[in-house]
């Protein structure tokens, strides 16, 4: 037996961390951060696992709208290794191939379900065509020979990486020379491979198969050309470099022209068979739309990816934003082929009807109401929708979006209501309509179509004349940007107060904010792209429209100025370029950047030199990687005019402001590119030839580094002796310790990394070595690690006092075993960077000491906080946002700090509950953290409603020289005068707060709820050392206030718990009743039927989501997902127990035979048989498995009105149910059957016979 209690726990005592609310983005998302773990751990062992494509495939098979492709499309672009010096060049084309060709994986090879067939699906689904069987069997077998190949080139690369242990090697000549061997009898005859995808007559179907091969090939090349740039420095003979680097060299022009020649073919092939615009008729439009969104999803979307795949230009993996937008079908206002205008979201009517005015304009749909309008001016009943207000918001502004026939036309209605708020995310909408002599409705609705959001649903459906349904599916991957107003041209058609919509697409991962600096779980980073047509205040005369670079591009001219604006999460150099098209020398472009934290600061300018596109494309467009738009612009990358701009951003909010600053002809501008810069110096490789000492790296501008990596390359003869490699470390001209590393054999080794005190210069010296003819040993991939200001060094007796005296003061006596009561936890890691900064060399015995104190206050701290991990250290028990990271290497914080990212896609929180077990009664708690740096976050506390509510604006401010006094090393001012963050006074970075606890409510597990997080799209924050202590113990006057905040909690608790069961009690009674003993998991009743699960109404319970964090369950949710999973078994089992298909009409008529006006209709809000004449009926044959003759079958059916259904079995046998009824009744009969087949026929006998299921079941004995 189900009671209350076992589905519903109650509001506070349970700990589980709530589970991420089901939705399209965040399970995409997942998957994404698998595979990007997938990709790490291939780079470590060299084995890639397949889990997360195994997972993504059955998500793809069991339907939904999941898109695998979409999948396939992010692995090739946003996942990789950071900095390629770090990485040893493992091939994309291993995670890719197993995209597309499983079973040489270890998949099943006669997989039904090739990667030929899920094309030909997405194809069909939104053109409504298809290739032939021979047509897809022709070009399974292209691709399968071009898999096997590139399997073998895979595994080539990989083998040379990674041992049989998957211990990692050392490519050598031999190596390189094998992976080329391998590469070159793939690419030999690589055109003709490709062009066999170009099916003769089959252009427009074999498109998307060409865009797959092509993006094959160009992963082959790109493979090739990471490893050879990775590994040529291990060839030793000069004559066999030079042969090696033309081969790279060759890849490099290769793989650029054709991805020139693959974009023009594509660009052509869409432009030939683009269909006729001419006209604003809804079927014109509609048949436009859905080329276009078929072409751009399946073909132009790899388009706009290729270029992004040359490893010269793009090193690291690129975030590309995909502004370009799709239209999902209108729907609406009726079925009619209307004629219609376009209106933009200001609510001007769009120049000439022109769709392509439409943009992303830095928008996006953040809300919507919609309008329902009904009247009775006659006997017709109207009930449409007529109208919608929406909000768009882009970076900097809202816009509301308003299109009411009210407002527009003055009110016609006797009544009009809105609906509720829908926010986005939204997917798809959809609409129905019926206008008879009786009725005129229409109805708006989302997924499902029983759920109108506004307007009436019609009567009849699916009936001609009578009924239209726009029937549009959702689109994979991809959410509403905006919703555009459709209604009659009053010069064409009548009747314009109802309204239609036309909504459209953008792919989810899309967003009006530009972020850089974001990091994934390893600190890893990526190239962003954004697209110049995200600006503010869009000009649609200045729109391009470019189906080639996945965003439209934007004209400028002389005197315009253009604004694109970005949030930086991290402190980071970075290289700024631009992508555009020019047809002139002449051209130059200024961008100068802003700090809008600092009211409009200028922080500083670049200035891309801009050449003649047109003519480099005649001349060499294979050293260019240009590429010719859809308009016959030459698209080309232009950094600034010094070689390599690094330009410095501390985190903030900024505005990038372009300006063309001289030109006699526009420049078309696609996109700016932010590429991060590590904080660290590459020096050259280094041949070492004798004995003598050799300066790897020296800095005189106070700046030091942490340690050196690199590898270690020694090629002597056998006979030779073994030498010694020693790297020596020093601050200036002092030494600071050597690490040698002796070589017994030929091989391979990484650098030692250093442990010491951070340096500012590095030798290194071979020794016992006499460098035969032939033998050498080369440093290669040298990278000073973490570099930063110069390093503090206590060497005064003086500072070793003051530290001393610090560290006792942490304690309240000398035992050691209390924190002194005002001690932070934060106070605790300052101290431990005045200890680590005193000199080894001078003061070795006693800062080993101190650090042992040190060590011990912070586990005092640890102990005392009742939050788990308030350094957000291994273990914690935070539960974080999707996009939440750990960042380390910040000079604020000893450890770890958690970054809260701006809420582009996802809420950005942090959020903890301690126990109530934890807390002790009538005592005073105070709550305090460090915030580096935030922009809008917001902090509550609550026990008993949110006793503490506050939002927090700190500036970004640098650290100050680690000192041996007192004070700490936050901050040296920016902009601004910032008081010091010791804890002692208010403080802009240290918070601290209050909250009381009464008596225990252990019942409940009260406890006390913290959570942190990102209030709006551009802000962010860094934190660290969090802590809920215990401060002391509440007086008396306290006490007595803290209890009557406790009544009033309790008071309204109570009544809320009451009014929630009472609302639970009947349902759980109804479900209970279904089920035989009350067991839920178990048998139903035989009596029951689908009337009583209909008559199941789910309670509407408010918390479905929790309450600080948006994207998780909230404490209602599982109830309703309780009481919904056991009604849907309990339909299952109806449905199985059912002999006749589609009983119910969940279906439609899916399953019937049908004659004459037979349709569905909605009573009570289910679906209804409405057989409207006697001429009318519906019939089906079934045929019972397994059948006896002994056994007893009950036919049962519900209806109302006058009509017949008839069994027929064996020869003659006939059984027949009559009905004649004005309100729906159930009758049941049973009776054995002479055969196993049977005929089921439902009649009308007058004008209106409706059925609401038919069953037909074996009787069982109930258990």
């Amino acid at each position: 037996m189900v009671v209350l209690n076992n589905i519903y726990k109650g509001p506070y005592n349970v700990l589980a961390t709530p589970t991420f609310l089901d939705t399209q983005e965040g399970s995409f998302d997942d998957l994404i951060t698998d595979l990007q773990s997938a990709w790490d751990n291939f780079n470590k062992t060299g084995a890639f696992s397949t889990e997360v494509l195994n997972q993504a495939y059955k998500m793809y098979e069991n339907g939904g709208s999941f898109d695998y492709l979409a999948l396939f499309k992010a692995g090739i672009t946003v996942v990789g290794s950071v900095f390629p010096e770090i990485a040893p060049a493992v091939p994309f084309i291993t995670m890719i191939a197993n995209f597309i060709f499983p079973h040489l994986f270890g998949g099943t090879s006669d997989n039904k379900q090739t990667i030929i067939n899920i094309i030909d699906d997405e194809v069909n689904r939104l053109l409504n065509e298809r290739l032939e069987q021979d047509k897809k069997d022709e070009l399974q077998g292209y691709l399968n020979g071009m898999g096997n190949n590139i399997k073998d080139f895979g595994q080539k690369i990989v083998d040379t990486l990674f041992n049989s242990n998957k211990k990692p090697l050392i490519p050598n000549s031999h190596s390189l020379h094998d992976v080329y061997q391998s590469y070159s009898g793939f690419i030999g005859n690589v055109n003709t491979v490709i062009d066999q995808f170009r099916l003769k007559s089959y252009e427009k179907m074999s498109l998307p198969y060409y865009c797959l091969a092509v993006t094959l090939v160009l992963n082959v090349y790109r493979d090739f050309i990471r490893y050879g740039k990775k590994w040529i420095y291990t060839i030793t003979d000069e004559t066999d470099y030079t042969t090696y680097e033309n081969y790279i060299n060759t890849a490099i022009k290769n793989m650029n022209q054709l991805t020139s020649k693959a974009t023009k073919y594509v660009l052509n092939t869409f432009k030939t068979y683009l269909p006729t615009y001419n006209y604003n008729s809804k079927s014109q439009l509609n048949t436009y739309n859905s080329y276009i969104r078929s072409m751009t999803i399946s073909c132009l979307d790899y388009v706009a990816i290729w270029p992004t795949l040359n490893p010269i230009d793009y090193p690291i993996p690129t975030q590309l934003d995909k502004t370009r937008i799709i239209f999902q079908d209108i729907v609406g206002p009726t079925g009619k082929d209307i004629h219609f205008d376009l209106f933009d979201i200001y609510g001007k009517k769009l120049p000439n009807n022109d769709v392509f005015r439409y943009s992303y304009g830095g928008f996006q749909l953040s809300s919507a109401r919609f309008l329902t309008s009904s009247y009775h001016p006659s006997d017709i009943k109207h009930c449409i929708f007529s109208g919608f207000t929406a909000e768009n918001i882009n970076y900097k502004s809202e816009v509301t979006q308003q299109n009411e026939y009210d407002l527009q036309n003055g009110s016609l209605y006797a009544d009009s209501s809105w609906s509720n708020t829908i926010t986005s995310p939204m997917y798809l909408f959809n609409m129905a309509s019926q206008n008879t002599m009786y009725l005129d409705y229409s109805a708006l609705y989302n997924s499902d179509k029983y759920f109108t959001i506004a307007g009436c649903y019609p009567l009849n459906d699916n009936s001609t004349g009578k009924g239209y349904h726009s029937n549009v599916t959702s689109t994979a991957n991809h959410k509403i940007q905006a919703i555009y107003a459709m209604h009659n041209n009053p010069d064409v058609e009548q009747d314009g107060r109802k309204r239609g919509i036309l909504a459209s697409l953008v792919p989810f991962e899309v967003t009006p904010t530009n972020i850089i600096g974001q990091t994934d779980q390893n600190e890893n980073q990526k190239i962003q792209a954004f697209p110049i047509e995200k600006i503010n205040h869009l000009d649609y005369n200045k729109i391009k429209v470019e189906r080639s670079n996945g965003a439209n591009s934007i004209s400028m001219e002389t005197g315009d100025v253009y604004s694109i604006y970005f949030t930086n999460v991290l402190h980071q150099n970075y290289q700024i370029r631009v992508r555009a098209a020019t047809s002139s020398n002449n051209i130059q472009i200024k961008g100068s950047i802003y700090n809008e934290d600092l009211n409009g600061t200028y922080v500083a300018s670049f200035q891309p030199s801009l050449s003649n596109t047109s003519i480099l494309n005649t001349e060499n467009p294979e050293l260019n990687n240009l590429i010719e738009g859809i308009n016959g612009d030459i698209y080309k990358l232009f950094s600034s005019s010094e070689e390599t701009l690094n330009l410095t951003l501390s985190p903030g909010n900024y505005r990038l402001e372009f300006s063309l600053q001289t030109g006699d002809t526009p420049v078309i501008l696609d996109r700016v590119e932010f590429i991060p810069i590590p904080s660290q110096i590459k020096p050259q490789n280094l041949n070492i030839q004798d004995n003598k000492s050799y300066e790897i790296w020296r800095d005189n501008n106070n700046n030091y580094a942490s340690y050196l990596s690199g590898t270690v390359v020694p090629i002597f003869n056998p006979t030779t002796d073994n030498p010694i490699v020693t790297f020596e470390y020093f601050d200036g001209e002092e030494s600071l310790g050597t690490i040698p590393k002796k070589y017994s054999n030929v091989g391979f080794d990484d650098i030692p990394k250093w442990l010491g005190k951070k340096f500012n210069r590095v030798t290194v010296t071979v020794s016992n070595f006499t460098f035969p003819p032939g033998s050498g040993i080369t440093l290669a991939n040298l990278i000073i690690q973490d570099i930063k200001n110069k390093y503090s060094q206590f060497t005064t007796p003086e500072d070793l006092e003051k530290i001393t005296n610090q560290v006792n003061q942490l304690f309240t006596s000398s035992s050691q075993t209390e924190l002194t009561p005002t001690v932070t936890d934060y106070g605790i890691d300052q101290m431990v960077l005045k200890v680590d900064a005193l000199s080894d060399d001078v003061f070795g015995m006693e800062k080993k000491t101190l650090r042992k104190l040190v060590n011990q206050a912070k586990q005092l701290s640890k102990a005392r906080n009742v939050l788990v991990g308030g350094n957000f250290e291994k273990g914690h028990e935070w539960v974080l946002g999707r996009k939440a990271t750990m960042v380390a290497n910040h000079d604020l914080f000893k450890g770890d700090h958690l970054l809260l990212p701006p809420p582009t896609l996802y809420p950005s929180y942090a959020y903890q509950k301690i126990d109530e077990s934890k807390l002790q009664p009538n005592t005073r708690y105070t709550v305090s953290g460090f915030v580096a740096q935030s922009e809008h976050l917001e902090v509550v506390v609550s026990r008993y409603g949110k006793e503490v509510h506050d939002m927090l604006d700190v500036p970004y401010e640098e650290a100050l020289p680690i000192s041996s006094d007192e004070s700490p090393n936050c901050c040296k001012p920016a902009a601004c005068q910032c008081s010091s963050c010791d804890g002692s006074q208010p403080d802009s970075h240290f918070f601290s707060y209050s909250i009381d606890v009464g008596s225990l409510q252990s019942d409940v597990n009260l406890g006390i709820e913290f959570g942190l997080r990102i209030a709006k799209p551009n802000g962010f924050a860094k934190i660290s050392n969090l802590e809920i202590k215990e401060d002391r113990p509440l007086t008396e006057k306290e006490i007595k206030k803290v209890q009557r905040k406790e009544q009033k909690w309790k008071k309204a608790f109570d009544q809320e718990q009451a009014e929630v069961a009472a609302t639970l009690q009947p349902t759980l009674d109804q479900i209970n009743a279904l089920y035989q003993n009350e067991d839920w998991n178990g048998s139903l009743h035989p009596h029951v039927t689908y009337q009583h699960l209909s008559a199941v109404v789910l309670p509407t319970l408010p918390k479905q989501r929790h309450w600080f964090m948006e994207d998780r369950e909230g404490e209602h949710y599982s109830v309703t997902q309780q009481f919904q999973q056991a009604l849907d078994r309990a339909f299952q089992q109806i449905e199985e127990q059912n002999l006749i298909h589609n009983g119910s009409f969940a279906n439609g008529l899916t399953d019937w035979t049908v004659t004459g006006d037979a349709q569905l209709t909605i009573f009570d809000e289910d679906p209804v048989l409405e057989l409207a004449h006697w001429d009318a009926s519906v019939s089906q044959t079934i045929e019972i498995m397994d059948f006896e003759e002994d056994t007893e079958y009950k036919l049962r059916v519900r209806g109302k009105g006058k009509g017949t259904v008839t069994v027929q079995h064996g020869e003659e046998e006939l059984e027949t149910m009559t009905f004649n009824t004005t309100s729906f009744t159930t009758q049941e009969q049973t009776f054995y059957f002479e055969g196993d087949t049977v005929d089921v026929h439902v009649q009308s006998e007058n004008n209106t016979f409706l059925v609401d299921s038919v069953e037909l079941i074996e009787v069982v004995e109930e258990e």
